[in-house]
C-alpha cells in the first residue's frame, strides 16, 4: 500500500496563538520529520522566523492567501513534498489569519491528485478564549 503523508492544517484569527501552538506541537513531536508550510499575506514572513529550528523544513508561501491566490503554488508545493515522502513523517500547514481554512481543507478532500498521496487529518482552529461567547 502506498504511504500517504499525514496533513495537519493550523487555522485561526490574526494574534490567536496559531504559531504558539505550533511551536509547542514541534516540541511534542521532536522526533518526527515534520515539514511546516507557513502561508503569510505579506512578502515578509514573520512566523517563520519564531519558528523552532528542529523543523526538517519550512517552506514558505508568502505574498497571498493560499486558500486562493497560491492555491496553485499549494500544488506545486505538495509535488514537491511528495519526492520526499520517505523524509516526513507529516505536514503542518499554517494558514494566515484571513484564510478560509475550507477552501484549503477541499484541496486535500476534493482533488484527486492530492487524494491519492495525502491525507487529511484534521482542521485545528485556535480561538482567543477572550473572544469566545458562550
Amino acid at each position: 500500500m502506498k504511504k500517504k503523508i499525514p496533513v495537519h492544517i493550523i487555522t485561526g484569527f490574526l494574534g490567536a496563538g496559531k504559531t504558539t501552538f505550533l511551536n509547542h506541537f514541534l516540541k511534542i513531536q521532536e522526533n518526527e520529520k515534520i515539514v511546516v508550510i507557513e502561508n503569510e499575506i505579506g512578502k515578509i514572513n514573520i512566523d517563520g522566523a519564531s519558528l523552532v529550528s528542529s523543523l526538517s523544513h519550512i517552506v514558505e508561501l508568502t505574498a497571498g492567501c493560499i486558500c486562493c491566490s497560491l492555491n496553485d503554488e499549494l500544488f506545486d508545493v505538495l509535488e514537491e513534498l511528495y519526492v520526499k515522502k520517505d523524509d516526513i513523517d507529516r505536514i503542518l500547514i499554517e494558514t494566515t489569519g484571513i484564510a478560509d481554512p475550507g477552501a484549503i481543507a477541499a484541496t486535500f478532500l476534493n482533488h484527486p491528485a492530492v487524494i491519492k498521496d495525502f491525507e487529511l487529518i484534521n482542521v485545528i482552529a485556535i480561538v482567543d478564549a477572550h473572544f469566545i461567547e458562550i
